[in-house]
């Protein structure tokens, strides 16, 4: 099965760089529940082939599960355009303080937070 995401939104990046992947499901959990029987006859196994057993449902299991799981996903920090929210007053006092408000986006459109920019405002006429 291929699938691609149209939009993916994080709802909160603990460290970075921020890295996942994703587990593809149908929605009813089974994609969760990796659980295997044991073969018949497994308690009277000699214990070698009890580990065999073991070793070879795990890989198994490791195998199912990265058939769902997509590759690994990273938070996109870096920004790509900003847009001015809050201009400069078109007219100021030599010396005087004033808020300019920009927001910055990611490649995709998501908004970039945490990042320290410098701008710079010159005089046009």
């Amino acid at each position: 099965v291929r699938f691609s995401f149209k939009t993916f939104t994080w709802a909160s990046v603990p460290a970075l760089p921020g890295k996942m992947k994703v587990l593809v499901t149908d929605l009813s959990g089974t994609a969760l529940d990796w659980r295997m029987p044991a073969p018949d006859g497994f308690g009277s196994m000699p214990s070698p082939l009890q580990l065999d057993t073991c070793t070879a449902a795990v890989s198994t299991t490791k195998e199912m599960r990265s058939k769902r799981v997509t590759g690994e996903i990273a938070v996109e920090t870096t920004p790509s355009t900003y847009a001015v929210v809050l201009p400069p007053p078109d007219v100021v006092d030599v010396g005087s303080v004033f808020i300019v408000r920009l927001s910055l986006k990611t490649a995709s459109g998501g908004p970039v937070g945490g990042q320290k920019i410098r701008v710079g405002i010159t005089k046009t006429s």
